[in-house]
This record gives C-alpha cells, structure tokens and sequence, in this order.
C-alpha cells in the first residue's frame, strides 16, 4: 500500500521515487517479518539504517506514520485470529507480543473503534 501511495505521489524524480520505494518497501518487508515481536518505529529504523525522524518524514507525505503501519498490521493479525481462532483477546495478545493484553485492547480500540471482544461478538451475531 505504502509503495502504490509514493507512486502515485508526483513531483518525484525517478532517482528520489526508486530511493524513497526501496524504503517504503523495505519497511513494509520488515514490518511483516518483525510485528509481533518489535513494535517500536526505531527498532525498523534501525534495520533500514535510518533514523526514526528520516522514516516518519518520508510517510509524512503520504499522511501516515510508520506507527500507523505497524499498528495497522498489528491490528489485521488480531482481527484474523479473532475471525479464524477461537483464541481469547488474551491469547491473542501474547501471540503478537504484547506483556499485557489490555495494551492490545486499547489499541484495537483506538483503530477499530471497537473492543476484541466486541468484535467477536459483532462477527458471531452475522454469521
């Protein structure tokens, strides 16, 4: 996503744009090996070799943060295992590697405007 919004950006030479894609992209490859282990922008920075600040400059032009991503991906892989898995909000949230599992509700919370547990129900209730 992050890759078809920088290319659809314009005023980018294509130097800066292939510079800027190998960033985005590489970011989203490590998003996807690393998110339920690092949930931490300057844990990616620091694989890319950038600093944080450099990284939230680059997605600040596409209105999005490198938090954003990661919670985004986070918060795909909780509603999967809520839709797919009869896991508790608990489980789940040891899974993608939160200490408590009231950090990850209050994340889901905050992107989906609903609890997991809410969610679940939500889901039985059209099925």
């Amino acid at each position: 996503m992050s890759t078809r919004l920088l290319k659809a950006k314009e005023g980018f030479s294509e130097v800066t744009n292939d510079v800027k894609v190998d960033l985005l992209r590489g970011f989203n490859l490590l998003v996807e090996e690393y998110y339920k282990s690092e949930h931490s922008v300057s844990f990616y920075a620091d694989k890319l070799f950038k600093s944080p600040k450099t990284l939230s400059n680059t997605f600040s032009k596409f209105n999005t943060t490198p938090l954003q991503i990661i919670h985004e991906r986070i918060i795909l892989e909780a509603k999967r295992l809520l839709i797919y898995t009869d896991k508790t909000a608990k489980e789940i949230a040891y899974e993608i590697g939160f200490d408590d599992a009231s950090h990850l509700s209050r994340l889901f919370k905050n992107q989906t405007q609903q609890s997991p547990s809410d969610f679940k129900k939500q889901l039985k209730k059209s099925f």
